[in-house]
């Protein structure tokens, strides 16, 4: 640590980096450049990591759209239970409102068939749901805004 005097005002503290610490962070830089460096491989060593190679098989990423469709269209099945969840969904989602229900009642159906809509991949209608009972909901005690957000 060295002191300077400057012409106006107080003496200005200058901290210098210890010598030690620039000659360790550089050995560190170098070694690690040369860590990166090409590594030769002997002839045999070739030869062995080539014969592990020989027993798999390589399969090319498909090329279009045909080929991606088909690959996910194999693996369309689903488990029982997973497509019944999502058509009780469906089903609570297309739900008409019941008549008569109005304020807080219309507000907690409508954040019920907004999160079966989400959950069923109808997002433009969920939006609407969630949307209205927000609105329904504002200043009123019962269903939070972060329920619905």
């Amino acid at each position: 640590m060295t002191r300077q005097r400057s012409a106006k005002g107080p003496p200005t503290v200058v901290v210098a980096p210890p010598f030690p610490m620039i000659a360790i962070v550089t050995s560190v830089a170098v070694s690690l450049v040369a860590a990166c460096g090409p590594q030769t491989v002997s002839l045999e060593e070739a030869k062995q990591i080539t014969a592990t190679f020989e027993g798999s098989s390589f399969t090319p990423p498909p090329k279009t759209i045909a080929d991606i469709s088909k690959l996910l269209d194999e693996h369309k099945e689903m488990k029982p239970e997973t497509a019944r969840r999502i058509e009780a969904n469906r089903a609570a989602a297309a739900e008409p409102i019941p008549a008569g229900l109005a304020g807080m009642e219309l507000a907690e159906f409508l954040l019920q068939r907004g999160i079966s809509g989400k959950r069923s991949a109808q997002i433009g209608k969920a939006l609407a749901d969630l949307r209205r009972a927000k609105d329904l909901s504002e200043g009123k005690p019962g269903v939070t805004r972060r329920e619905i957000l």
